[in-house]
């Protein structure tokens, strides 16, 4: 196409060179849809969810392309940037909602009041609790990576022994 045609995929792929100008292919899926609708809609409790917060969401997207991206010719955000996109489509979710009167929970009235309450409900690792027993740490990155078993048994028993270790450690209710 020598340069000429927009290419999106899936799946992520590196940047190209064509001519001496870098061309970014997009990655066009779900990672920057649903996580942004799925907390927006749950922490401003909507009571359902329209085809219109998909267009707020695409909307959010967009406006979240940054002077890098549009250097590098993208039509959506560099992936490194995904917490920030989906803390945006959240705060577009949410506003919408209230907008059409199906939030059970005012986040805010504005762009940057709603997207500071919801950036404080946001998880990040360094969000979790210290465990409550001295002798109980949180497991490094490299300890947590290990092999997943591959029998549904296997994986059954792991299952309640981490969420048994997680509840003693962080003093969890049962039910989580």
């Amino acid at each position: 196409s020598n340069g000429r045609v927009i290419y999106v995929s899936g799946t992520a792929f590196e940047p190209v060179e064509v001519d001496g100008k870098t061309f970014a292919p997009g990655q066009v899926n779900n990672i920057y849809i649903f996580p942004g609708v799925s907390f927006g809609a749950i922490s401003c409790q909507a009571r359902s969810i329209p085809e219109r917060f998909f267009m707020v969401a695409a909307e959010a997207i967009a406006n979240s392309l940054d002077e890098a991206d549009l250097r590098a010719d993208r039509i959506l955000p560099n992936t490194d940037r995904l917490r920030e996109v989906s803390l945006n489509v959240a705060t577009a979710v949410v506003l919408e909602a209230q907008k059409q009167g199906l939030a059970g929970q005012s986040l805010g009235r504005a762009w940057p009041e709603v997207r500071e309450a919801l950036q404080a409900r946001m998880w990040s690792p360094s969000s979790l609790p210290e465990p409550v027993h001295k002798n109980v740490s949180r497991p490094s990155i490299s300890q947590a990576a290990v092999a997943a078993p591959t029998r549904p048994r296997d994986q059954r028993f792991l299952a309640n022994f981490v969420g048994s270790v997680a509840q003693k450690a962080y003093s969890l209710p049962d039910h989580v």
